[in-house]
């Protein structure tokens, strides 16, 4: 059978969950595919900002990872992968900015589903911000522990939990607000912290 290749002109199209995971894409393409409700949806690569924004961050997962070997073995092994797709059970497949899996001595499968997922706010319209409304509700329901929505725009982090994740963690909050002045803790890297502002100054340098 031949195998599809995708491109932007085929955004739009109908596609079941099987064609879309055994197509390709073409190679000279950075754009982002998704199946979104069984039509292929395709997006520009995000601006310079965003992305050194995701290689501050990979730095800093990967760091973190490396002290935390000898220190807490349930942390030797933590995965970060950029552009990543999540499969969800109702044949949606969500892009993803960065995915971080929590898996000890294991290297993740593709349809194994991230304990984090990292998107970033691209725009300020309306319609861009209910498209990260129904991931964020697509994802949790996957089995995402974390949901986080870095938004340069209104300088500010928004983390959803997943609601089975923290039923028993006395305080916790299914949706947190991360002001710039502030600093997130997330419950599933002991010790791994986010400085809103650190991260918003490495777009800062990249506007044009």
């Amino acid at each position: 059978q031949t195998t599809q290749i995708l491109g932007p002109n085929d955004a739009g199209r109908t596609m079941t969950p099987e064609e879309f995971d055994r197509a390709q894409i073409d190679n000279d393409d950075c754009s982002r595919y998704e199946l979104v409700n069984s039509r292929l949806e395709v997006r520009p690569i995000p601006p310079r900002y965003i992305r050194a924004m995701k290689t501050k961050l990979i730095y800093w997962l990967e760091n973190y990872a490396v002290s935390r070997q000898g220190i807490d073995p349930r942390h030797q092994l933590i995965t970060v992968l950029p552009n990543e797709l999540v499969p969800i059970s109702n044949g949606n497949r969500r892009h993803c900015e960065l995915a971080v899996w929590r898996l000890p001595g294991y290297t993740p499968r593709s349809d194994d589903i991230p304990q984090i997922v990292i998107d970033f706010v691209t725009d300020a319209s309306d319609k861009h911000l209910a498209e990260l409304h129904d991931k964020k509700t697509n994802l949790l329901t996957a089995g995402v522990f974390e949901y986080w929505v870095i938004d340069s725009i209104r300088r500010v982090m928004t983390v959803y939990r997943n609601p089975v994740r923290v039923q028993n963690v006395v305080g916790a909050r299914i949706q947190l607000v991360v002001h710039e002045s502030e600093v997130y803790t997330t419950y599933e890297m002991s010790g791994f912290k986010v400085k809103l502002a650190d991260l918003l100054a490495v777009a800062d340098s990249y506007q044009d």
